[in-house]
């Protein structure tokens, strides 16, 4: 009896990011978390003047922060150039998720390197 019941809604009303697609979003989202976070690390170290001694536990929280942002923005550039290639989708969301992601990724990686050499 409750096979024969059929509703029928709009696409989309039941996926609000079809217009954007779930990848575009997922990668703008992670670009936005790992901004935020980023910039709160360097506003919390200027603001209580922290000097990073070796050894220190802040200094291996910096170092867990900064692999856990690479690792992130790698996962939204690849979810940024999966929705670049979605031909369904709207270009704005997944080129500023892709480009925020890239610039995060290369910030990150630089400081990395740039941490490693001076030590």
């Amino acid at each position: 009896m409750a096979d024969d019941i059929t509703i029928d809604y709009p696409r989309a009303a039941l996926l609000p990011v079809s217009r954007f697609g779930l990848a575009s979003v997922a990668s703008a989202s992670l670009a936005g978390v790992l901004l935020v976070s980023i910039f709160g690390v360097f506003a919390y170290m200027s603001y209580h003047e922290m000097e990073l001694d070796e050894g220190t536990t802040l200094y291996a929280t910096l170092d867990v922060a900064g692999i856990i942002a690479l690792v992130l923005s790698e996962a939204g550039l690849i979810l940024g150039w999966i929705a670049l290639y979605d031909r369904t989708v709207r270009r704005v969301q997944p080129v500023l998720g892709t480009a925020l992601n890239a610039f995060i990724f290369t910030f990150t990686l630089g400081i990395i390197v740039v941490g490693a050499y001076l030590e």
